[in-house]
């Protein structure tokens, strides 16, 4: 294989080098996990070097492709996300798992203003890079990082958003939705907004003195009994719901395109993680708040039609009520090839066997 990649190296034209970049780009992933500091430098280096030298297409081709792995090259990826075209950086700040917090820093005090909202929509952010995204960013990525609840605010950067949301409505719905508004937060908030969004604070336990009324509050009481009593039924038809796909009576499609029908994003994942062989509560995180690289690797590696994939990501957008650009999404999933996707999972897998073969020693060596 060496001979071979020495042999593609020598040539010079931009689909040799395109060549040469996958080549590189597999060996990188077959050996997930197990390279050396060494090893990890010169992928590094030698993916650095083609991706500047293959046309624009086949650059963001790879800027998709390497998002998608758990461990991809830092050095590259972190080139990759600071590009001035967003076309080429917005999968890598919004997905790559390879970006550290401090990477993330620096590229959100750095980049063009309209990649922010790419940051802004990634799965977990902490405070120091939303202080700069709330610092920097404009009406969009204040949407679209209060609508994120992986994203950590501070205090003063929940107080920077919740001062610019007098008078913006779409913004005050979305910050009451947060599921980390301090006292001091929904003081400075209710005086903004409207009965209606103080009715939804109130159903989510939040003391909100006489914004509204006793009846109303009874009312929520007796919808969170209701709610628990639809959820023990749930569980009881989406066992059913499995045996018949298993059985060959209903396909994996078919049964999440049903679930999404109900609005049941709890229960996909829990379909998703039985054909998938993964531990159920890490598949939900993926779905429900996961990188949306991440989704799209889960999803690829089970061949799923991009129809039932973009019904998934809907779903997940009106539960974050967080917005989604289909079309870029939609190149993304096709740009993820189904061999990719499943080495990615099996990696998963792995890692996940080792981590419970782990958690079972702590777990002995303490009793």
């Amino acid at each position: 294989m060496l001979n071979e990649l020495a042999k593609i190296a020598a040539e010079r034209s931009p689909d040799k080098r395109v060549e040469l970049l996958r080549r590189i780009t597999d060996l990188y992933i077959e050996g997930l996990g197990q390279h050396t500091d060494a090893e990890h430098y010169l992928f590094d280096d030698i993916i650095t070097k083609i991706i500047d030298r293959i046309p624009r297409e086949d650059k963001i081709h790879a800027a998709v492709h390497l998002s998608a792995l758990p461990e991809g090259p830092r050095g590259t990826m972190a080139r990759l996300a600071g590009d001035d075209d967003f076309d080429v950086a917005r999968p890598v700040l919004q997905g790559s798992a390879a970006l550290t917090d401090d990477d993330l820093v620096r590229l959100a005090g750095s980049i063009p203003k309209p990649h922010l909202t790419a940051i802004a929509a990634r799965s977990t952010l902490v405070e120091r890079v939303t202080d700069v995204l709330v610092e920097r960013g404009d009406r969009k990525v204040a949407l679209t990082l209060s609508a994120n609840h992986g994203a950590r605010l501070s205090e003063v950067g929940l107080s920077k958003l919740i001062g610019r949301s007098a008078g913006d409505v779409d913004l005050q719905a979305l910050l009451v939705d947060r599921p980390d508004l301090s006292d001091k937060a929904i003081t400075k908030l209710l005086p903004m907004i409207s009965q209606k969004l103080a009715e939804k604070l109130a159903e989510r336990g939040y003391e909100v003195g006489e914004a509204v009324s006793p009846e109303f509050l009874d009312k929520v009481r007796v919808q969170f009994k209701d709610a628990l009593r639809e959820r023990k039924d749930d569980i009881d038809e989406l066992s059913q719901i499995i045996d018949t796909v298993r059985a060959g009576k209903l396909t994996l499609q078919g049964a999440i395109e049903a679930l999404v029908l109900k609005d049941r994003l709890v229960d996909i994942a829990a379909a998703v993680s039985e054909f998938a062989d993964l531990e159920r509560s890490q598949t939900f995180a993926t779905l429900a708040h996961g990188q949306m690289q991440s989704v799209l690797v889960l999803m690829r590696s089970l061949n799923l039609p991009w129809a039932t994939v973009h019904k998934v990501l809907a779903l997940r957008s009106r539960k974050l009520k967080q917005p989604f650009v289909a079309d870029e999404l939609e190149r993304d999933y096709a740009a993820i090839e189904l061999g990719l996707a499943q080495r990615v999972i099996r990696f998963l897998k792995v890692r996940q066997s080792l981590r419970a073969k782990a958690d079972g020693s702590a777990g002995q060596q303490v009793a």
